[in-house]
C-alpha cells in the first residue's frame, strides 16, 4: 500500500484489529465512521472512514474504509474464530521461525456457527507476489464446492473483488500481492 499517512492509518488500524481478534477479542468497532465536528471544542476530526466535502456535505470513502471493509463486511456477527497453523516445523531446525512461510503474513480465520461458510482475512508485508495455499479442515462437506470469492485492498485496489480463489481438494490457492490486505470467503 502507499506510504502516505492516510494509507498507514488504514494499514495500522486493520493490523491492530486483526491482532486483537487473534488474541481473543470478541468483536471490533470502527468508532469515528465519518469525519466530524466536535461541538465541545469546535475541532474537526479527520480520523473517520469517510472524507467530508464540507462545501457540498458529501461523503466519500477513504482508504481506511476499504481496509476495514475487508474485515467488517465478511466476518459476520456470530462467526467463530478458527485456528490457523503453519506447516509442521522441523524440531531440529534452529532457524524454524525464519523459515516459516507465513512469517510475513497476519492471518485471521472465521467460520459460521453451522460451519457452512468461512472467511479468511490477511495482511501481507511480503515484498513480492506470493501464492498462498491454505488447507481448510473442519467445515461442512460441500463448502469448498461453493465459489470462494477473493477480495483485495492494495496500492491500486480498494476492497476489489479479484475473482475466485482456486480450490484443489481441501486446499485454497490464490496470489497475494506485496503489501496488501486480502479476504477469501464463501460469502458474496
Amino acid at each position: 500500500m502507499e506510504s502516505s499517512s492516510r494509507s498507514s492509518i488504514s494499514w495500522r488500524s486493520t493490523r491492530r484489529l486483526l491482532k486483537r481478534l487473534n488474541e481473543g477479542l470478541g468483536a471490533g468497532l470502527a468508532w469515528d465512521a465519518f469525519d466530524n465536528l466536535h461541538e465541545h471544542d469546535a475541532a474537526w476530526a479527520i480520523y473517520g472512514l469517510f472524507k467530508t466535502d464540507r462545501s457540498r456535505w458529501r461523503y466519500t470513502p477513504k482508504r481506511r474504509y476499504y481496509s476495514a471493509r475487508q474485515v467488517y463486511r465478511f466476518v459476520k456477527p456470530g462467526f467463530l474464530r478458527a485456528e490457523i497453523s503453519g506447516a509442521a516445523r522441523d524440531p531440529n531446525d534452529v532457524f524454524a521461525t525464519w523459515h516459516e512461510p507465513t512469517r510475513h503474513l497476519l492471518l485471521s480465520a472465521y467460520v459460521s456457527p453451522d460451519r457452512r461458510d468461512f472467511t479468511i482475512v490477511g495482511m501481507s508485508t511480503v515484498e513480492a507476489d506470493t501464492e498462498l495455499r491454505i488447507a481448510v479442515e473442519g467445515i461442512e462437506a460441500g463448502v469448498l464446492e461453493k465459489k470462494i470469492a477473493y477480495y483485495r485492498t492494495s496500492r491500486n485496489e480498494d476492497c476489489r473483488r479479484i475473482g475466485e480463489a482456486s480450490v484443489s481438494g481441501s486446499e485454497i490457492r490464490f496470489v497475494v500481492p506485496e503489501n496488501s490486505i486480502f479476504t477469501v470467503t464463501t460469502l458474496e
